[in-house]
């Protein structure tokens, strides 16, 4: 846990934006998904064409790292669909995505446990996947690097665990 004044302090020197992202996710428990979210996904609008989203995804600075896949939303922003990257550039420029989109997309609530969500990672070989609110609206996205960390620390928790030991424990004492 971090010391409430340093979490002030952090806060303090952040934009609204950032600030407003942190306040969000550290509402969650430390072990949900909503804790290990990140917000920077790659979403389209299913009424687009490949075209359409191919320019849009050109104009971003850089991709998400660990992007596999667009998530593809209607107009209230509401998960309807996913695309892998591949097919995107493989189709005809005006194709619609909404024709061409998997509507069977693994997705996570934030409140959903993370170890829960590592099961799926691994049974759906996942890169990445979409993290929605209790409407189906996207809002995060977790990675399968984020998994993974999560993953080692519960491992190393558990390794502590059996040597009687915690993680918080001062090993030098």
């Amino acid at each position: 846990l971090v010391p409430e004044q340093l979490l002030a302090e952090v806060k303090a020197g952040l934009e609204l934006q950032e600030r407003d992202w942190l306040e969000t996710t550290l509402n969650y428990d430390e072990e949900s998904v909503g804790s290990l979210m990140s917000r920077d996904s790659l979403v389209v609008n299913s009424h687009w064409s490949v075209d359409q989203a191919i320019a849009n995804i050109r104009q971003l600075d850089d991709l998400p790292e660990q992007t596999d896949q667009v998530f593809i939303v209607n107009d209230q922003r509401i998960l309807v669909g996913s695309l892998p990257l591949t097919s995107l550039l493989r189709h005809r420029g005006g194709v619609i995505l909404k024709d061409i989109m998997n509507t069977q997309v693994v997705r996570f609530l934030p409140t959903t446990e993370g170890q829960e969500a590592a099961l799926a990672f691994e049974r759906y070989d996942l890169i990445c996947a979409p993290v929605v609110d209790e409407r189906g609206r996207i809002i995060g996205r977790l990675t399968v690097e984020t998994i993974m960390d999560f993953v080692r620390e519960q491992n190393e928790h558990m390794e502590l665990a059996k040597q009687g030991l915690s993680a918080r424990a001062d090993l030098l004492d």
